[in-house]
């Protein structure tokens, strides 16, 4: 990020000494007073129809998505918000090359405007996620949080039986545990926790990571 002229000049000029004085490469304006980020899900079908997934509000930490809540209550809005403007285009877009799959699109939303930052022709590391919200909702827990790749102090058979332990006890949320890993005496594992208000979901989550 260039934050005046000579900044600029000399992030420029690294690029060419690394890349070729002939490499090309995007500018893009800064934008400035993010107040979120969203990243919307969809498939496109070979024919090109669109199969929307929905919405995940992201948390972010040093630039990087680490996850994110879903409120079910909120997606019709952003529906409305996001499919015409960005959804419909980018799915056009994609279909014109010949792709069919899953889709993820980062959308920063700012006083000056809305603004499609990424987009990811793929699975997404929340598109499981996405795609369980709805039916979660059908239990009454419509509100949920997502971390893509945490880090315990513990195993993941120990994650498991935590998590386990947390859903036997507690009739008004669920914690799942998406794929996890082992790495010595830890594990690293993306989990999803439903509920029926974003305090419960974060105070589910905050028992799994207790060590014990």
């Amino acid at each position: 990020m260039a934050e005046n002229p000579e900044k600029f000049e000399e992030i420029t000029t690294m690029v060419k000494n690394r890349f070729g004085s002939d490499s090309s490469y995007i500018i893009s304006e800064y934008i400035q007073d993010v107040q979120c980020t969203l990243d919307c899900g969809f498939y496109v079908t070979k024919s090109g129809h669109i199969i929307y997934l929905g919405v995940q509000e992201c948390t972010l930490e040093n630039f990087e998505c680490s996850g994110g809540y879903i409120d079910l209550g909120k997606q019709e809005e952003y529906k409305q918000q996001l499919y015409d403007k960005f959804v419909k285009p980018v799915s056009a877009y994609l279909h014109k090359k010949g792709y069919f799959g899953i889709v993820g699109i980062d959308i920063v939303r700012s006083p000056s405007g809305d603004y499609v930052v990424d987009m990811n022709p793929r699975i997404n590391g929340n598109t499981s996620y996405l795609m369980l919200a709805r039916s979660m909702a059908e239990l009454a827990f419509s509100r949920s949080r997502f971390e893509m790749c945490e880090t315990f102090d513990f195993k993941s058979e120990q994650l498991v039986k935590k998590a386990n332990s947390i859903n036997e006890k507690n009739a008004n949320g669920r914690v799942i545990i998406m794929a996890a890993a082992d790495e010595g005496e830890k594990c690293h594992a993306s989990v999803s926790v439903f509920s029926d208000s974003k305090e419960m979901a974060d105070s589910l989550h905050d028992q799994l990571c207790q060590y014990e």
